[in-house]
């Protein structure tokens, strides 16, 4: 099948001359007849193709040769789409009519804006052919001559490619790695998209700047989170790359854009590297990020790594922004590593009404997971036990009962001893938002092992029975808020000795933890 290149109408006065005919046959015999009759050597057939056209696009180099002894035009240009011969014997990898046609007066250098033509060295490069690339540099091409409409390089063609051989020659014949085509990319983006690390490395060797933008203020970093080019951005990153370079455009940091697409490994990497986990740029932290675009893995993996759960930026939690985007696993998993529903509010409206506005705006039964699960929580965590769902909402009757069945569970759960206590399973749940109770708990040892082993109590529970890393939680707040007491309330004691325990710990029961650990390293005491 003929490339789109050599296909063409034209007006029908183009005809199919003896001499065209003769050299699509293949008949050296015919066309050496035919030429010696008198026929002219130039003429164009309905293509607007000249014979030598027609033998170079078919590698007859007979035919070629005799032609261009007998005097036809080597620059003769195709009417249509503005080729040479040259320009079919490049397309076509035929270093030996190359150079047949160049050493036979052909202009390596011929272009045209009229009819969008380009240097043959155009073809070479675009197919890879480093040995025809190699010729037209030795006859006069820059070597970083301007091509195609984007005025690409032959390095950007050859890096995009990856064509490794071609752009390790390039290389060698001092390419500017610096140039930039017109979408602003240097050699270094056109590497990355090829996603060759040899092409990557070998530019980043020869001191091209990696963290520049281009007209879409994208990166090479952020080009490689973009195609998920794990060795690439490992690469980038280890040579400079910067990871959370701040933009004031949307989604051009590629560490959040990373985290947008569900690069875990990529995320991973970054965080190992470095990256704060709690950091800010546009105007988010990665876990409002992957909260947002519904990326449950790398969500779990922030947290599991220090992410703040109930950090706000522009007055919003994580929690707000999963509820938001109806992410009903993100939120609970929210949850159960210790987002606070109240700090979820916003503009003063509960993340409860939140949830079930966009129930409201939305509609699709799917939508209500999220509310049930903002529902599941408030009871379990608030005892909250008031009606609050207008009967004209959608899925009222659903939503109502699942309020009903929460307070059954939580009912049984007030029945349920923890064992080698008088504890009910749901009076420790409860406390445990009540830090000096909570610690009362894990005071007793027989309490905190019960609490530690609570997992069997839950498995008879419907929908409760996955809360169980929230507890653990808690324990292990607990335990440290605990041990920060007993220091605390060792210089408490230097100062006020006479203050009874009782007293001393009821005072430490108003700080956090930041304020604790004041009164631990305070001069105060």
């Amino acid at each position: 099948m003929e490339h789109s290149m050599f296909r063409r109408t034209l007006p029908s006065t183009f005809r199919i001359w003896p001499l065209h005919r003769a050299t699509k046959c293949r008949s050296l015999c015919d066309v050496q007849q035919l030429v010696e009759g008198g026929a002219l050597i130039n003429e164009m057939d309905y293509d607007g193709c000249t014979a030598l056209h027609i033998a170079v696009h078919s590698k007859l180099t007979d035919i070629v040769k005799y032609l261009v002894e007998k005097g036809a035009d080597v620059n003769a240009i195709e009417v249509t789409r503005g080729r040479s011969p040259l320009h079919y014997a490049t397309f076509n990898n035929d270093l030996e009519l190359v150079r047949l046609l160049t050493e036979s007066g052909a202009n390596v250098q011929y272009s045209s804006t009229d009819v969008d033509i380009d240097m043959p060295i155009l073809f070479a490069v675009e197919v890879g052919n480093r040995e025809i690339v190699k010729y037209y540099l030795e006859n006069g091409i820059d070597v970083d001559v301007k091509l195609g409409k984007n005025e690409m390089t032959p390095l950007h063609i050859a890096a995009s490619r990856g064509y490794i051989k071609l752009v390790d020659y390039l290389l060698l014949n001092n390419a500017n790695v610096h140039l930039k085509d017109l979408q602003n990319r240097s050699s270094i983006h056109h590497a990355v998209i090829s996603g060759k690390v040899k092409i990557v490395h070998d530019i980043i060797e020869k001191g091209v700047n990696i963290n520049d933008g281009d007209i879409f203020k994208w990166t090479p970093l952020y080009i490689a989170c973009r195609v998920n080019y794990f060795e690439i951005v490992k690469l980038l990153f280890k040579n400079g790359a910067m990871s959370n370079l701040e933009e004031r455009s949307r989604n051009r940091c590629p560490v959040n854009l990373a985290t947008k697409m569900g690069r875990l490994e990529i995320v991973k990497y970054f965080i190992i590297g470095g990256v704060d986990v709690n950091g800010t740029t546009e105007q988010c932290t990665l876990l409002h990020v992957a909260s947002r675009f519904k990326q449950f893995e790398i969500v779990k993996y922030l947290l599991e790594n220090g992410a703040d759960v109930n950090k706000k930026v522009q007055g919003v939690t994580p929690l707000y922004v999963a509820v938001d985007n109806l992410c009903p696993n993100v939120t609970e998993l929210l949850i159960l590593n210790g987002a606070d529903l109240k700090l979820a509010e916003y503009e003063g409206e509960s993340i409860l009404w939140l949830a079930l506005e966009a129930v409201r705006a939305y509609e699709p039964r799917n939508h209500t997971v999220v509310v049930k699960v903002i529902i599941k929580y408030t009871f379990l965590i608030y005892n909250f036990i008031g009606d609050f769902i207008p009967n004209s909402w959608p899925f009222f009757e659903e939503l109502t009962q699942y309020c009903k069945d929460c307070r059954n569970e939580i009912t049984r759960m007030n029945n349920v001893i923890i064992k080698n206590s008088t504890i009910s399973l749901y009076q420790v749940i409860c406390d445990t938002n009540k830090h000096n109770a909570f610690i009362k708990y894990l005071c007793n040892d027989n309490i905190k092992n019960g609490i530690q082993n609570i997992e069997d109590c839950l498995k008879d529970f419907s929908i409760y029975s996955n809360i169980n890393p929230l507890i653990q939680l808690n324990i292990k707040k607990g335990i440290q808020r605990m041990e920060l007491f007993k220091d605390a309330d060792l210089a408490m004691k230097k100062f006020v000795p006479k203050l009874p325990l009782e007293i001393r710990w009821k005072i430490l029961d108003y700080l956090d933890l930041t304020e604790i650990k004041n009164v631990i390293q305070s001069d105060l005491f």
